[in-house]
C-alpha cells in the first residue's frame, strides 16, 4: 500500500535564487515556442505541447519553494494552454507576468556545489528528477545526513540502470520527467529482478497520476512537492539510517 507523507513550506532564499535561475531559462524557450502557435495544425500542436511540458516544470519548482504568485500565474497558464486555441498574445502576457512574479536570482550556486558526500558514505540515494529547483533542496537536506551519498538522474531513459548500478537504499522518482513519465520508470525497476524491492518514493506537485491501482500500488510512498524537511527526513531515516 502505498503510504502519503504530509507537505508544507520549505522555503530559502538561495532556493529561490536557483528556482528563478531555471525558470528564467525555461522562460526563454517557452517565448520561442510561442511562434508555433500562429502556424499550422502540427505546429501549434507542437508548441503547445512543449509549452504545457515547461510550464508543468515551472509549476513544480514554484510550490516548492513557496512561490504563490509564480504558481498562480503558471496555473492559468497550463489552464490556458488546456484551452481548444490558445492565443499566443494571451500566453506571452502571462509569460511576462510570471517573470515579473520571479525573485532575483543573483547568487544562485551552480548545483553540484550545494552540498557533498561525506567520504565513506554508508547508504546510497538515487534521485530522478529533472527539475533544478527539486534537486537542489534534496541535495540541500541531505548537507544534515551526510551518511547518504546522492546519485543524482536527470534522464528517465537512464534511471532504471543507475538504479540496478547503485543498488540504493531508496529512490525519489519524480512523475514528470520532461516528455517521459516517471511511472515507466518505477515500472522497469519493478520489472527487474535486482531493483524489484528497492524501495521508490514517488514526489509529486499534485495528486493526479492517471494511473491504474495496479500501477500505483508498485509505489513504496509518495512525498508531495512541497515537502517539509521533516517528511523528508522521515524517510531518509527510514530506509537509510545512519550507521
Amino acid at each position: 500500500m502505498t503510504e502519503y507523507v504530509g507537505a508544507s513550506p520549505l522555503p530559502g532564499v538561495r532556493l529561490r535564487a536557483i528556482f528563478a535561475a531555471d525558470c528564467r531559462r525555461r522562460l526563454a524557450l517557452m517565448r520561442e515556442s510561442c511562434a508555433g502557435l500562429d502556424g499550422r495544425p502540427d505546429e501549434r500542436s507542437a508548441a503547445v505541447s512543449a509549452l504545457a511540458e515547461e510550464a508543468h516544470a515551472i509549476r513544480g519548482g514554484a510550490a516548492v519553494v513557496e512561490l504563490r504568485q509564480a504558481t498562480e500565474t503558471v496555473a492559468a497558464l497550463e489552464e490556458l494552454l488546456a484551452g481548444a486555441a490558445p492565443d499566443a498574445a494571451a500566453v506571452t502576457h502571462l509569460l511576462d507576468e510570471l517573470e515579473t512574479a520571479l525573485p532575483a536570482a543573483d547568487g544562485a550556486p551552480p548545483l553540484g556545489e550545494i552540498v557533498s558526500a561525506a567520504p565513506g558514505a554508508a547508504a546510497t540515494l538515487v534521485h530522478v528528477d529533472d527539475d533544478v529547483t527539486c534537486r537542489a533542496v534534496v541535495e540541500r537536506l541531505l548537507g544534515m545526513r551526510p551518511h547518504v551519498r546522492l546519485v543524482p538522474v536527470t534522464v528517465a531513459q537512464d534511471a532504471d540502470l543507475v538504479v540496478r548500478d547503485e543498488g540504493p537504499a531508496l529512490v525519489l522518482l519524480d512523475l514528470h520527467l520532461g516528455s517521459e513519465s516517471g511511472w515507466e520508470v518505477l515500472r522497469a525497476i519493478r520489472a527487474e529482478a535486482r531493483t524489484r524491492d528497492v524501495p521508490v518514493v514517488v514526489l509529486s506537485a499534485d495528486g493526479s497520476d492517471g494511473v491504474d491501482a495496479t500501477t500505483r500500488s508498485l509505489i513504496t510512498a509518495r512525498l508531495q512537492k512541497p515537502f517539509s524537511a521533516e517528511a523528508f527526513f522521515a524517510l531518509i531515516d527510514r530506509f537509510a539510517p545512519a550507521p
